[in-house]
């Protein structure tokens, strides 16, 4: 009141030097990108007893410089996919450094991921 404000006011001490000792550095910093991103998803079936975390990771390595983000969003179990099987779905996000990436260019990438988790994990394309 004495300060003539209306609202509530709070006060605080800061100690700026325990801060600044107790303080993490934030670790890469990227630059954002001038240009757009790619979504596509990849639905697969795989073996019930595979693990998804390697798999993610050969997505990763299959990617290549064009790869920005790779998640896990769905897994399935059900006479659909067959006995023994899962279906595990993948959102995959593309985007060229320096440009936009041509559809030529995303279906490669696309190719070189379904190929090799083909050939690592048996893994088949979902329908």
């Amino acid at each position: 009141e004495r300060f003539g404000i209306a609202g509530r006011a709070y006060v605080a001490e800061l100690d700026l030097a325990l801060m600044a000792e107790l303080a993490r550095p934030l670790g890469r910093v990227k630059e954002l990108s001038r240009t757009p991103a790619v979504s596509r998803d990849l639905a697969l079936v795989l073996n019930e007893n595979q693990p998804l975390l390697p798999v993610l990771r050969a997505i990763e390595a299959a990617g290549g410089e064009a790869l920005e983000e790779v998640r896990l969003f769905d897994v399935f179990r059900g006479k659909q996919v067959g006995e023994g099987k899962k279906s595990a779905a993948f959102s995959i996000t593309l985007r060229g450094t320096d440009r936009t990436l041509e559809e030529a260019e995303i279906g490669a990438v696309m190719q070189d991921i379904v190929g090799r988790l083909g050939r690592e994990f048996n893994a088949q394309i979902r329908s």
